[in-house]
């Protein structure tokens, strides 16, 4: 690989200018020295060129010449291999396995039987090269002590044919005879699924090496029992100790090195209590030495809450900078050892090792002793998923415990009541519960030691969005939604945040076609058996009036009947085409709506608040509410798609609060604003739409929520937005509701009273609700989702038919004064429609039939234009 390098780097000139760039001068003749050091007076350094290779001597310093591998390994503080690995991968030179190289010889000829059968054909002599595919510790003695061959080839019979798989310099072939089965191993097959298979019946849970540790243990007695003469001390005398691997290469790496490798033969198989007690008698310690990887790092940490007396070594985080021969991130310990191929480099690993016992028990003349060993306590903590994180927006300390992909805060009085807890369920003994708690190492600063971890809360992209329900978690595209079983994902996610439903796909709910104008070419609705897709339908139906009261027939069957067929459509029989469509347009706005508020993810050039709204027309203070405006948001927390804060919109004094948002975090979804009053300061939480947010909290610092951190703002009221300036209307996404779900009053004028009961005989979301309602609902809002997502890349924003809100803005301009004084002076049998008038005369007019002399010019006018 040197030679790989040096071709690919200009005989190393490439590396050396990588660290000395002010060498360039040298190279290009315009000097002939160069400084090392920037402190240096006059320059000391040369460059030249030597056979092919370039070399830096340094006058300054041991005036020896050094070429590129000893630059890099001491600016990188690195020893040779690991350097030559990184410079590897820094420039190119790979040595990946090909398909087209890494290929056994094959061969096809005629059996003299139909039987199956399986033959192989022992190397002689197993060379060098084999041996270091195998590690850089693997000796031909080793292998032969754990009876593993290398094979010039085996062949398989079948159907009257044998075909023989011949070995070659990139293909070797290894054979371990177990005894009752065999294991023939390739180790640079490409393709992975393909490198082992068994021969004979392989023995569940076996465990390899046992064997050979039987014999060692037994040797070692016996040489114990003659040098001591003492035959009190056969049988108690043990071995060091013995190493758990993840798989053969590190195993036979761990023997070559001397000590007692075993290992499983697979992730199904597992260590049986009566196999450990067996290896505990016969070594004074277990090591178990997992990948690094999400899985080794998983079943390594189960493995050690299982066998509390097992010392697990955690390998070094920087392996995983590096590639293997297929590309993949280096994660077990043959890659450790190929990078620091070093007796004492192995020792300092198990020197580290810890277990999950974190207490002992020692007798004495004196008596019983119990200790708590710290730092064993807090390897148990991180087995069992304990760890500190630190919050990027506020910067504080949160200690939390991680269940696979779920995440939940402890307090540290929590933790104690977990390890209590656990102690307790081991039936380990009231003294070494006792010592527990009364040690000053075990209180509360214990917490303080967790390990920091990163963790990935994100949970969308540009263009997907992650949801984790109590079965699976699901990836949701424009055009697809992908499945994860959990421990399949990195991304993290609060236990809080997930729904607490089991999610099932079922076919979409409806399809819409807009041209690249957004405007509607087809909306299709296959289905509706989604309730809350039921409820936005008729929160939809402007024309109702039209439908249920204004057109019907004198036949009350037959109005009964419609009722029943057109209950759950905006396409009403009785309804026009322009009426239909008006009434979908609505719906598809609501649909946007509930995507653009599950994808979450903010883009820069479309910052939107949701303002939700009535279409009924209104007077200036007059609301109506009951049309479902609340319980449209209420349903994403209730499914737990959305984490949201509420805020209470009546409070005409919630802005004077200096703590008004101290709910709010980078996790919170949507910030709602309930049923927000007439006069509503939306200045207020302007620059929360477009920029940072600003979060108080009570009894500690301020922070700021980064505008793609901090939630979208959606504000439910019975009023319309209090500025319709093109600045404020661009940041907005308004959702209108039709008066379909309506209280009766004596102050107006409508029949009955209709609520979401009445449409469904129950409340939605209440103990009636079923499983499978819940998936209906869940899949419909995907649904919504999977359609905000396909408009995206058309730069599409679904606003609802804004007629009748325009008209209750202007309303609102003008005010109940000004409103009822037009009407008047400009009523079509007076003499002041469309004619010239002069303004100031009008103007006069108004102050003095209204008495209102407190308006100025500019009110007047503003009142005149919204009124036209």
């Amino acid at each position: 690989m040197k030679q790989k390098i040096l071709d690919a780097t200009n005989g190393g000139l490439d590396i050396i200018l990588s660290y000395y760039p002010q060498a360039k001068d040298v190279v290009e003749g315009k000097s002939k020295m160069f400084k090392v050091r920037p402190s240096e007076r006059t320059a000391s350094a040369s460059l030249k060129k030597y056979k092919g290779i370039w070399y830096v001597t340094d006058f300054g310093d041991d005036q020896q010449g050094k070429n590129c591998f000893d630059i890099a390994m001491k600016e990188e503080g690195l020893p040779f291999n690991q350097t030559i690995f990184l410079l590897a991968g820094r420039y190119g030179v790979e040595n990946r396995l090909s398909v087209e190289i890494n290929k056994p010889g094959i061969s096809v000829s005629k059996a003299d039987t139909n039987a199956e059968d399986f033959t192989y054909k022992i190397k002689k002599d197993v060379s060098r090269k084999e041996l270091d595919v195998l590690g850089p510790f693997v000796k031909a003695s080793t292998i032969e002590q754990y009876h593993y061959y290398a094979l010039e080839s085996y062949s398989i019979t079948k159907d009257g044919k044998t075909t023989t798989f011949s070995s070659n310099e990139h293909y070797p072939i290894y054979l371990h005879d177990c005894g009752n089965f065999q294991k023939i191993y390739k180790p640079l097959e490409y393709d992975k699924a393909y490198r082992f298979f068994y021969k004979g019946a392989k023995e569940k849970n076996y465990i390899n090496g046992l064997d050979e540790l039987r014999v060692a243990h037994r040797k070692f007695l016996q040489n114990e029992a003659w040098k001591n003469d003492d035959r009190e001390t056969k049988g108690k005398k043990k071995l060091p100790e013995a190493i758990f691997c993840s798989g053969e290469r590190d195993a036979l790496n761990v023997a070559g090195m001397g000590y007692f490798p075993l290992w499983l033969n697979s992730e199904t198989d597992t260590l049986q209590e009566r196999d450990l007690a067996e290896i505990l008698s016969m070594v004074e310690r277990v090591y178990n030495i997992p990948d690094i990887d999400e899985t080794g790092i998983r079943r390594g940490r189960d493995f050690a809450l299982k066998h509390l007396e097992v010392y697990t070594v955690e390998l070094p985080e920087w392996i995983k900078t590096y590639k293997d021969n297929r590309g993949n991130t280096r994660k077990d310990l043959r890659d450790f050892l190929e990078l620091r191929p070093n007796n004492s480099e192995f020792v300092k690993l198990l020197n580290s090792a810890l277990q999950c016992k974190f207490w002992s028990v020692e007798e004495s003349e004196k008596g019983r002793k119990t200790n708590i060993n710290t730092a064993h306590l807090l390897w148990f903590l991180r087995c069992n998923g304990f760890a500190k994180i630190t919050d990027k927006i506020s910067k504080t300390d949160q200690y939390i415990r991680i269940d696979d992909y779920k995440v939940e805060e402890f307090t540290p009085k929590q933790i104690r009541s977990f390890i209590k807890a656990d102690l307790e369920r081991r039936m380990v003994g009231t003294d070494v519960i006792n010592i527990f708690l009364n040690s000053k190492r075990t209180n509360s600063s214990l917490a303080d030691y967790l390990k920091t971890e990163e963790i990935s809360f994100t949970k969308n992209s540009h263009n997907s969005r992650t949801f984790f329900f109590e079965n699976k978690c699901v990836t949701v595209y424009a055009n697809e939604r992908i499945e994860h079983q959990y421990g399949s994902t990195k991304v993290k996610i609060w236990r809080d945040n997930i729904s607490p439903y089991r999610y099932k796909q079922l076919d979409k709910s409806f399809c819409i076609k807009l041209d690249k104008n957004g405007e509607l070419e087809n909306f299709d609705i296959y289905n509706t058996s989604s309730h809350y897709f039921r409820f936005l339908i008729n929160s939809s139906r402007i024309f109702w009036r039209e439908e249920l009261e204004n057109r019907t027939s004198t036949n009350a069957e037959e109005n009964e009947n419609y009722q029943q067929t057109y209950k759950f459509t905006p396409y009403g029989s009785r309804l026009t085409h322009e009426e239909q469509i008006e009434q979908c347009k609505h719906l598809i706005n609501k649909i946007y709506t509930i995507g653009y508020l599950l994808h979450r993810y903010k883009f820069a050039s479309k910052s939107m608040a949701v303002w939700v709204m009535e279409n009924k027309l209104t007077e200036e203070d007059e609301s109506s509410g009951g049309s479902g405006k609340s319980f449209f948001l209420k349903a994403l927390k209730t499914l737990a798609l959305s984490s949201i804060v509420t805020l209470q919109g009546r409070d005409k004094k919630a802005t004077e609060n200096k703590h008004l948002l101290d709910r709010v975090s980078s996790n919170t979804d949507i910030l709602q604003i309930d049923d927000a009053h007439r006069y509503f300061d939306f200045d207020f939480f302007y620059t929360m739409i477009t920029g940072e947010t600003t979060v108080n909290p009570k009894g500690g610092k301020s922070f700021e929520i980064a505008y793609e951190d901090a939630p979208i703002m959606a504000i439910t009221s019975n009023f319309p937005p209090p500025n319709d300036d093109a600045s404020t209307m661009r940041r907005m996404l308004n959702v209108v509701f039709s008066d379909y779900y309506h209280q009766k009053t004596s102050n107006n004028d409508y029949r009955e009273t209709r609520s979401i009961y009445d449409d469904f005989g129950y409340d939605l979301f209440a103990e009636t609700y079923t499983p499978e309602f819940y998936n209906e609902d869940i899949n419909f809002m995907l649904d919504c989702l999977q359609f905000y997502l396909s408009t995206i890349p058309h730069k599409i924003v679904c606003q609802p038919p804004m007629e009748n809100v325009v008209k209750r803005i202007n309303i609102a301009k003008m005010g109940n004064s000004f409103k009822d004084w037009a009407e008047t002076f400009f009523a079509p049998d007076n003499d002041n429609l469309n004619i010239l008038l002069n303004r100031s005369e009008v103007f006069n007019k108004f102050r003095a039939e209204t008495g209102n002399n407190n308006w100025k010019m500019q009110r007047f006018t503003k009142a005149l234009q919204a009124f036209v």
